[in-house]
């Protein structure tokens, strides 16, 4: 995560290395970025979260498809559009063919063109230990056989071994070039590999540019910005203009400042007072969330004359009753709890209604599939209701429930601003706070003896329900004896299983949408989960930052690729 500020003069109480080819303080059209912490990545199969891919994506990364910014179409959403490539694909009619053709102009920072073989190396690269750290999409779903513990039979690209020739071909059969065209050649129809090819690890590499595990922070671009010197890690480094991006090859990107600096390293406090510095913080954008306790600050003050957006992020928190526990073992019971759980109480205490809204689903409104169809959907806390189902269904009152969270001073708040309304409808809830590894720990099965309902969160890697309801609740893919992988309930339903393969084989996108929706409403009856707030995010902008705002569909992240800064 990253906060971008305009100016390059040290903060008070914050002393960042100047990065390296950093302009003068006060030169025209130059954003300069502050950071939190460093950047985990910048080589494209590295990168694994949403936030991270936004500000690649919109900086120096090119992939075959990406979404536009919101503002781009008329209902005010992101629409999926051809990127390197000329449109969204064409899929077989089983949809386990997807074929892309390269757009006439992209082209690497030295002028070389971008080619199929790029894609299909960079493709390769996400199977390599020491190198692939984002999502396992390629491995999971191209046609490539596996080993009998599930692993892929391909290593990746490198190493020397007498099997490298059969490995080649291997990836080749997966990723067939054809000129500008490239065809992956899918284990299972995907509905939605349009939207897949998105993420990073399905970005093209320049093979000759690969330094391995060596690489993290290199950046070869084909975007619309370069590094001017090699990244610094914990310092941060200087993007400059990229000679070789074509504009007219480029539907996305307006790239309209000069020169953006990013710095990493800066407290909350230290980004916050940049921005509101009537000399170097005029042309200055905030890109990590401002925390709720300077929120508070900043709405006391009546001096404060910067910009500010709230985009939603796509992060969900949510409960998860343990199918497994005693307790939650019986639908009417998890439904109960559901209907005493105040929204409202927890949205109130993570902020207010700018920091987070009531969520009826995890499905997230950037999400085709987002819908109100739930049980409890718009409606306010009903305790009373509540008790009187659990007395119908002659369960004796109260109902011990011990529930795991993870554990921070206003996620403590949170969580306990829920208390009330359960107590009300007879659950007497022991909570049970974890501040170390908490997912990790909430996946141990040992962990599903001890507790009865989970809290977590979550976010689409890409604007599909696909994304969001298997990984969360497919049996099939989570639950080992060894973990409960994401589906810390232990969800567990064959019927809910088949809904999954049918949604994500449905061609028809309409049908799709409506598949998703149907199946996410029944788990919600069944009382699966407990949707409780997507989360929202609070940047801050100068008056001269022009086109501020976010892109929720990259999980609510300022969008670098409109972003302007007035001469």
């Amino acid at each position: 995560m990253v906060v971008l500020l305009a100016g390059c003069s040290a903060l008070p109480g914050a002393e960042p290395e100047t990065p390296p080819g950093a302009p003068e303080t006060g030169t025209a059209n130059v954003l300069t970025a502050l950071s939190l912490g460093r950047a985990p990545a910048w080589d494209q199969q590295r990168i694994g979260s949403r936030s991270t891919a936004a500000l690649a994506g919109r900086l120096y990364l090119r992939t075959l498809t990406a979404y536009t910014p919101e503002r781009d179409g008329a209902d005010g959403t992101s629409r999926l559009v051809g990127d390197l490539a000329t449109d969204t694909g064409t899929p077989s009619s089983d949809l386990t063919e997807w074929t892309f053709t390269l757009r006439e102009g992209p082209a690497w920072e030295n002028g070389d063109p971008v080619t199929c073989a790029d894609v299909r190396y960079g493709v390769s690269r996400a199977f390599a230990k020491g190198v692939a750290g984002g999502a396992n999409y390629a491995a999971a779903y191209l046609d490539i056989p596996r080993h009998k513990d599930g692993t892929s039979t391909y290593p990746g690209p490198y190493g020397t071994s007498t099997k490298a020739a059969a490995n080649e071909a291997l990836i080749r059969k997966a990723v067939e070039c054809d000129g500008r065209k490239v065809t992956f050649h899918l284990s299972e129809p995907i509905a939605d590999f349009d939207e897949m090819v998105s993420l990073p690890i399905f970005a093209p590499f320049a093979k000759g540019k690969d330094t391995g595990e060596d690489g993290r922070w290199a950046a070869w671009s084909n975007g619309p910005y370069r590094l001017g010197e090699a990244w610094k890690a914990g310092s941060g480094g200087t993007w400059v203009r990229n000679p070789a991006w074509d504009r007219e090859s480029d539907p996305i990107r307006q790239a309209r400042p000069d020169t953006i600096v990013l710095r990493e390293g800066v407290s909350p406090e230290d980004v916050v007072t940049n921005v509101l510095d009537p000399e170097t913080g005029r042309a200055s954008v905030t890109l990590d969330p401002v925390p709720p306790a300077l929120r508070a600050a900043l709405a006391e003050r009546d001096d404060v004359t910067v910009e500010s957006i709230t985009p939603r992020a796509q992060l969900v928190d949510y409960l998860a009753p343990n199918m497994r526990s005693t307790v939650f073992r019986t639908r009417e019971v998890r439904r109960a709890f559901a209907m005493a759980t105040d929204r409202t109480a927890y949205v109130r205490a993570l902020g207010g209604r700018g920091a987070a809204q009531e969520a009826w689903t995890l499905l997230s409104p950037t999400l085709k599939s987002h819908h109100d169809l739930g049980p409890e959907a718009g409606g306010p806390a009903r305790p009373a209701e509540a008790r009187s189902l659990l007395r119908k269904e002659k369960v004796a009152l109260p109902v011990t429930v011990r529930l795991a969270y993870r554990s921070s001073p206003l996620q403590d708040k949170a969580i306990g601003a829920l208390l009330d309304t359960w107590r009300e409808a007879g659950f007497d809830v022991t909570l049970v706070p974890i501040e170390d590894d908490y997912f990790a720990t909430a996946a141990d099965p040992a962990r599903a003896k001890q507790v009865d309902v989970f809290w977590s969160n979550w976010a689409a890697d890409w604007a599909s329900a696909s994304t969001v309801l298997p990984p969360l609740f497919d049996s099939r893919i989570n639950l080992t004896s060894k973990t409960s992988g994401r589906d810390y309930g232990y969800y567990d339903s064959d019927k809910v299983n088949r809904a999954f393969t049918r949604a994500n084989a449905m061609a028809d996108e309409r049908k799709r949408v409506k598949a998703w929706q149907d199946v996410d409403v029944d788990i919600l009856r069944d009382g699966g989960y407990i949707p409780l707030a997507q989360r929202r995010s609070l940047y801050l902008g100068g008056d001269r930052v022009t086109h501020f705002q976010g892109a929720e569909v990259y999980d609510g992240a300022v969008d670098l690729a409109v972003i302007g800064v007035q001469q």
